[in-house]
């Protein structure tokens, strides 16, 4: 018998091992996560891969300085409607940015969440069936789509439709990560995202995002 689980994603902690600025940054993340059925199969490629509807994420703001670690224990996914089985996995794509004078955070406070579905829309991804997940809308994917790819097209897309050249807030990377329910265990599993820059010159930077990825058995 197949065992079905529910998914929660946590930002457990924001590790800063040199900050962007001379002093503290206000550090904050911006980004999607979402559910896919790994419908994958060699044998068979019409099959597709169906995708959850992702959920944005904009984090708050948090000062933190080289040598920090801040401690945040915030829920940053979570669908209560949406029950999965060890064939699927979880996707989450994070920028990470330093607020100069809030002019994009303020921004995407306020726009990001409509940006973001508008430009998922725009893919014209098809829709699918909800059956066996909930009632939560899902989409489909050719095989071999890379839903961490699909993401970052799609939060890229909508940061640059809401914000210009001139807003100052400072982006200091992108990562994203897809974790196969299979191989994680009941219960929390950390995963870590990296963001770093160490150039000659110019600022450099370099940040560990501390994700715990709840599986949760039903």
């Amino acid at each position: 018998m197949n065992k079905n689980f529910k998914i929660e994603v946590e930002l457990s902690k924001i590790k800063c091992n040199q900050s962007q600025e001379f002093s503290k940054d206000e550090f904050y993340l911006v980004g999607a996560c979402t559910v896919v059925d790994k419908k994958d199969d060699p044998d068979n490629p019409k099959i597709d891969k169906q995708v959850v509807y992702p959920s944005p994420i904009l984090t708050d703001v948090y000062s933190i300085n080289t040598g920090d670690t801040k401690i945040v224990n915030t829920t940053i996914f979570k669908e209560d409607n949406l029950i999965t089985d060890n064939n699927h996995s979880v996707g989450i794509c994070l920028e990470a940015w330093e607020q100069d004078n809030g002019k994009i955070y303020n921004k995407l406070a306020n726009e990001y969440s409509k940006a973001f579905k508008e430009n998922w829309d725009d893919k014209d991804y098809p829709i699918v069936s909800t059956s066996g997940l909930g009632a939560v809308a899902i989409t489909t994917f050719i095989i071999g789509a890379l839903i961490g790819g699909v993401l970052y097209d799609v939060v890229k897309g909508a940061i640059t439709k809401i914000t210009t050249f001139w807003d100052d807030d400072d982006f200091l990377g992108n990562d994203f990560l897809e974790c196969e329910l299979i191989d994680l265990p009941l219960g929390r599993s950390e995963q870590v995202l990296k963001y770093k820059r160490h150039k000659t010159f110019g600022s450099d930077w370099s940040y560990e995002v501390y994700l715990n990825i709840n599986k949760i058995q039903i």
